[in-house]
């Protein structure tokens, strides 16, 4: 019955071709409960473990397992229960060239073509603009502009033979493609006077580091509370395939609804079959995870890194090292580990597990996003109304 749950799914076809390179064959390592006796056809090593804590029953999956896991309707009970079989399944599956499937770099080049289409028009032909910006934003001016009563951000980003626009248009096609409730909204884009203008959704809160500038302190409940919005986030793009890879306090905007949602989408990527896992070093320092601060390859889980990270800022005003040099603070990433609270005793024991879970430097034991959207630590996130009282209180 398992083995059609799967087949439904398009997981368990022999007729499909590979949709990763895996011409280096490396060990599918398992915990010491789990026996797996024959390797996966994986670039890098996953640790599988049964887990009674996770919400699949499992840790250590890659990416994309656990969607597949929830398609099938594997529950964590049947996991726990027949842990080896579920495993040995998988591995046949994957043997047979079925991972989770992402698309060729030429149908992800040609989707954000389609997803991305610029009008040759006047923006102030249909918003109204004060000629005041409201702040600077990806290396633009954002504008706020008004439409049958409603408000919106406007980035506007001067063009020159310089531009690079592929890259501009993959940021948009990634917000575009991206719609969840915790990610920022994009609307449409307009190409006028030698200019980009790009219509997205408007957040009055500003970001979540001008928040933090101002109160300084926050309690577990209000940090979770932003966390949980965020993870939501990331887990649902990790979903996608993408990484967003420059998480951080300043790409996470609020508003007075007490809603979060991530943005600025200039280094999110789309996983692809030629290239399941990335080495270009991208994302601001401070927020960067070891591996990818080494040039190692990596994944999905330098976002979980960078929202350890962010985690800290609301904990301590900054991230760490934030005092040293940036080549210092790299080196410090590299070779320090996990880094350090100042005052450890202060927080709840959930707190300090879920720190760990985002911050363990070996990425193999770093939990997912999806794990830790069911992490107790984030139950007793802070309602989205309270949220918004510590939000509209801290406005200019």
């Amino acid at each position: 019955m398992l083995a059609k749950q799967l087949e439904k799914q398009g997981i368990g076809k022999r007729n499909q071709s590979p949709v990763a390179n895996v011409s280096n064959k490396e060990e599918f390592e398992t915990g010491s409960d789990v026996n797996i006796s024959a390797p996966f056809n994986f670039q890098h090593k996953y640790h599988v473990q049964v887990d009674p804590s996770s919400s699949t029953g499992f840790t250590g999956l890659p990416p994309g397992w656990d969607g597949l896991l929830q398609q099938a309707n594997i529950t964590k009970k049947e996991a726990l229960e027949h842990g080896d079989a579920i495993l040995d399944i998988l591995r046949f599956q994957q043997e047979q060239g079925c991972e989770p499937q992402l698309p060729t770099a030429q149908q992800a080049s040609m989707e954000a073509k389609m997803a991305v289409q610029f009008l040759n028009e006047n923006p102030a032909d249909h918003y109204k603009m004060p000629p005041k910006s409201i702040g600077q934003g990806g290396m633009g001016t954002i504008y706020r502009g008004t439409k049958d009563g409603k408000d919106y951000a406007i980035k506007k980003l001067a063009l020159s033979k310089q531009t690079d626009l592929p890259a501009l248009q993959n940021e948009i096609a990634m917000m575009k493609t991206s719609a969840h409730p915790n990610v920022v909204e994009y609307f449409e884009s307009y190409m006028f006077d030698r200019c980009l203008w790009v219509v997205m959704e408007l957040m009055d809160g500003g970001s979540l580091t001008n928040l933090i500038q101002k109160r300084k302190e926050f309690t577990e409940e209000e940090m979770a509370g932003f966390m949980k919005a965020s993870i939501d986030a990331i887990a649902f793009l990790h979903g996608q395939g993408r990484i967003h890879r420059d998480i951080k306090s300043d790409n996470v905007l609020i508003n007075s609804r007490g809603e979060v949602k991530i943005a600025d989408f200039g280094f999110c990527v789309q996983l692809t079959q030629e290239k399941d896992m990335r080495q270009s070093m991208v994302g601001t320092p401070y927020w960067m995870a070891p591996e990818l601060v080494r040039g190692q390859t990596y994944d999905q889980k330098v976002d979980v890194w960078s929202l350890g990270i962010m985690l800290i800022e609301m904990a301590e005003s900054e991230p760490p090292y934030l005092r040293e040099q940036p080549l210092r603070a790299l080196y410090l990433i590299a070779t320090k580990g996990e880094p350090k609270l100042k005052q450890e005793s202060k927080y709840r024991g959930t707190f300090m597990d879920f720190y760990h879970k985002c911050l363990n430097p070996l990425p193999a034991k770093r939990a997912t996003a999806a794990e830790l959207q069911n992490h107790p630590f984030l139950a007793c996130a802070s309602s989205p109304e309270h949220l918004a009282e510590i939000i509209n209180s801290n406005k200019k």
